[in-house]
């Protein structure tokens, strides 16, 4: 499943470029969680209708390895295996990841 496509951010253009070529953007969760329902939708409106769709909504229950990591944390983001924020959505940090891949340190572009 992927966000509901319903969102904003200054360089949308941008993100939903670079958010196909990162590591996998997910969000871990559970049903019935209503903070990860606004988690969600908050994620949603910052990245952009068409970024959004790239972020995938992985529902932990019943996987006891995704269960013992991120439990009783719900909900997560991740980028790869780097965890972003847990709870809420951290804009800053949410934004960083896009402007990191967006303007890599070594000057380099977004990976293919």
């Amino acid at each position: 499943m992927a966000l509901p496509a319903t969102g904003r951010i200054s360089s949308r253009a941008a993100a939903e470029t670079c958010i196909t070529k990162m590591p996998p953007w997910r969000v871990y969760t559970r049903p019935g969680c209503t903070l990860c329902e606004e988690f969600i939708s908050e994620l949603a409106w910052l990245l952009g209708p068409n970024a959004a769709r790239n972020v995938q909504v992985i529902d932990i229950s019943g996987d006891d390895d995704l269960e013992r990591l991120y439990g009783a944390r719900v909900p997560v983001l991740t980028v790869g295996d780097e965890v972003i924020c847990t709870y809420h959505v951290d804009r800053e940090q949410v934004l960083a990841h896009l402007e990191g891949a967006i303007h890599p340190a070594d000057g380099s572009a977004a990976a293919d």
